[in-house]
């Protein structure tokens, strides 16, 4: 697997999973535990972004 296809992969990943939330927010905004799940969203996209400026940089 090429780097491109590693970056390529991980931005997908978080793609989808911001398709998810936005998903669930947009159907029941004020369901329990929404603040969370943008919380551990939050946490997600900052550690793929953390994978993908460390691949960049091999």
């Amino acid at each position: 697997m090429s780097v491109d296809d590693i970056i390529r992969t991980q931005m997908t990943a978080a793609g989808m999973l911001m398709e998810d939330l936005s998903a669930r927010v947009v159907i029941d905004p004020l369901a329990p535990g929404q603040t969370e799940a943008l919380r551990d969203l939050a946490e997600s996209l900052v550690a793929i972004a953390d994978i993908v400026d460390a691949i960049r940089s091999l």
